[in-house]
């Protein structure tokens, strides 16, 4: 399944920490344009998979998604260091309501972990 079937966009902006990639699907898989060093690190958990683990998380959890749609699925660092990488996938409300984002964070041992706007 192509990313930009799952997402219904043609990209998904994805963030390292001080870094930014932009992936887009080309019918193969996805290819990233790397403009830092810290990119250049692939993570071990692809977005495609991150975004499957994380529906299926909060489908567990039974989080209504009903009124949100997917805004972004971020690439980010901990900054303490002992997580390493995780994927933040990012649901905003429609209409847009202050405070009501989803974030999921998919960590590379594919854990995951929901918090919600405030």
């Amino acid at each position: 399944m192509k990313i930009s079937n799952w997402l219904g966009i043609a990209s998904v902006v994805v963030s390292t920490s001080g870094a930014c990639c932009f992936v887009y699907a080309d019918g193969q898989g996805t290819k990233a344009a790397q403009t830092s060093p810290t990119a250049n690190q692939r993570p071990r958990v692809a977005v495609d998979e991150a975004l499957t683990i994380a529906k299926k998380y909060v489908e567990t959890k039974k989080i209504d998604l009903s009124q949100h749609y997917i805004n972004s699925a971020a690439l980010d660092l901990n900054p303490r260091g002992d997580r390493g990488k995780f994927w933040v996938i990012t649901w905003v409300p429609d209409p847009l309501v202050k405070g009501g984002q989803i974030f999921v964070h998919i960590y590379m041992d594919k854990s995951a972990e929901v918090y919600f706007g405030e």
